[in-house]
């Protein structure tokens, strides 16, 4: 993949980035150094296929993959809103969505997550 998150496969010929949230850094009792929320979805063309994976990152940039879905096109955006919000409200954390739907390009893709502080480490 080309996001620097190997849980999702894109190749930009059958496989796409769809949509991705990023969290806001959050602190808990399991997590005192810091943690955030990562939401990848890509889609497979023309067939429309959405996978969503959900991600625990820590500083230092390890990550835990917490869930992998196979999502319904139509079904997508209720999903996606549903975990978003279950997450935010427990780790009280708030979400940045990033809209990769026009990307066909890893160049393309690169600058757009970058641009939305994918890459970020914790600050203070």
């Amino acid at each position: 993949m080309s996001s620097g998150d190997s849980t999702v496969a894109l190749d930009f010929q059958v496989r796409f980035p769809h949509r991705f949230w990023l969290s806001s850094w959050g602190k808990s009792e399991d997590h005192p150094g810091g943690f955030r929320y990562k939401l990848l979805s890509s889609r497979t063309e023309p067939h429309g296929h959405l996978e969503l994976v959900i991600v625990l990152e820590e500083p230092g940039g390890i990550k835990t993959e917490l869930e992998r879905l196979d999502v319904k096109p139509d079904t997508f955006e209720k999903t996606a809103d549903l975990y978003v919000d279950a997450l935010a409200a427990s780790a009280e954390v708030t979400f940045f969505a990033i809209d990769a739907t026009r990307c066909r390009t890893a160049q393309d893709f690169q600058r757009v997550v970058t641009d939305a502080g994918w890459y970020e480490e914790r600050q203070g």
